[in-house]
């Protein structure tokens, strides 16, 4: 009987060696290999708003014959295991749903490979109220799909998707796009639009905004406007880089840090905030900008009216003759200001804003100051240095040439005047 019973042991061994042999064999010669493939016909005929929910990605693409959606799956198994879909659609008055729904999971996801699934849907170029495209699921692959919108009229466009390059030229009134990864984001706007960015990606943006909001783009590497005419323009996050060409905005409002940004065009009013950010601003308009930016450097070229400059070491350069104003402060501010070396004059006063029992800074040479103040005043003048010229005069206040240009500084650590170079009248 024992006898009987090792020789069953062993043929069943065997038998199991045998059939995980067969088995690494067959994975590694391919595996078991599943395809699934649906279609459904789109009559878009009296269809003005179209909303598109699926559990895979979403690829649009244009076309000239008939509207279509094609749902596409292949892949290779180990244990012969897949997610199954079901793609609906559903059509009323001048609305369209396309949905694509998983209705089966995986098991095992050991051993799987060449998993590819998409939905492609297939629109032919026309004027739409609505288009929402709404994929959240988690991406697993480094596949980058599609979505072209060239030629369309959509009134509101919604895409929320990551790893997609979307192209849009046509007339937009609202434009929502929620994207991150490796993502390539090309707008041209020929209406005027309100358009939100949200997420990592690189922006070539072209075209006429009202707003322009740009937001989440930690990752983002380029941001490339080109003959933008903006009416407020937003940025929170780091764009790492961002030039504006040609561009018209009324309002530029940043929060970013360690980016390269660089504009050029007509500009009223900037505001940025960060830190270590490389700022180049060239407008051909009378500018208004503020700046709060430790370790960064700051270009400013073009009719500026005031500016404003808060950061406790920061390298300015003013390429304009004659700045109406400039203020620098910080709690222990050493900046080097290079001012043109053809400078009409300034007039450079120190200023505290303790004085005047904490009203606003711009009101410090209306009043006297108090013995200690003096003291304060004077401390902090012997911390400028300048290759100009300076003649000192009553309450502290330095001048240059013709004293034309105001500027304003907090002394801290010190205050470096530099000459920059020649600038052509």
């Amino acid at each position: 009987m024992r006898k009987w019973l090792i020789a069953l042991t062993i043929i069943f061994g065997a038998s199991f060696i045998a059939s995980a042999s067969l088995a690494g064999k067959v994975y590694y010669q391919g595996g078991m290999e599943y395809t699934d493939h649906d279609n459904k016909s789109l009559d878009l005929a009296s269809i003005k708003n179209i909303y598109i929910k699926s559990d895979i990605p979403v690829t649009i693409k244009p076309t000239t014959g008939e509207a279509y959606t094609e749902f596409n799956q292949s892949c290779e198994t180990f244990f012969g295991d897949n997610e199954k879909y079901k793609l609906s659609t559903a059509s009323k008055d001048e609305v369209c749903h396309i949905d694509l729904t998983q209705i089966k999971a995986s098991t095992f996801n050991l051993g799987k490979r060449n998993d590819t699934k998409v939905l492609t849907v297939y629109l032919p170029v026309k004027a739409l109220d609505t288009l929402e495209i709404d994929y959240t699921g988690y991406r697993d692959v480094y596949r980058t799909e599609e979505i072209d919108l060239t030629g369309f009229d959509i009134k509101n466009l919604r895409i929320e998707q990551y790893w997609t390059n979307v192209n849009l030229d046509g007339n937009y009134e609202s434009i929502n796009l929620i994207t991150g990864g490796a993502s390539t984001i090309n707008i041209n706007s020929k209406k005027q639009a309100n358009v939100e960015l949200n997420g990592s990606a690189n922006y070539e943006l072209k075209g006429i905004f009202k707003t322009l909001e740009i937001t989440n783009s930690d990752e983002t590497k380029v941001t490339e406007m080109n003959q933008c005419k903006v009416e407020k323009m937003s940025i929170d996050g780091n764009v790492r880089r961002l030039t504006m060409n040609e561009c018209k905005i009324e309002k530029l409002i940043a929060e970013i840090s360690e980016s390269d940004i660089k504009f050029t065009g007509e500009c009223k009013k900037v505001n940025i905030t960060g830190y270590n950010n490389a700022i180049n601003l060239q407008t051909s308009t009378l500018c208004d900008v503020t700046i709060q930016d430790n370790d960064g450097n700051v270009t400013l070229d073009g009719p500026f009216n005031d500016i404003n400059i808060d950061a406790e070491s920061a390298v300015v350069d003013i390429k304009t003759i004659k700045p109406q104003s400039i203020k620098i402060k910080g709690e222990d501010n050493q900046t080097t200001l290079n001012l043109p070396t053809n400078i009409p004059g300034f007039k450079l006063m120190c200023m505290s804003e303790e004085l005047n029992d904490g009203e606003s800074i711009d009101q410090y040479t209306t009043y006297d100051v108090n013995e200690g103040e003096r003291d304060e005043f004077k401390e902090a003048s012997t911390k400028i240095l300048s290759e100009f010229k300076l003649t000192e005069k009553e309450k502290n206040i330095y001048s240059y040439g013709d004293g034309s240009s105001r500027i304003m500084i907090r002394v801290g650590k010190s205050l470096n005047i530099l000459e920059s170079g020649q600038i052509a009248k």
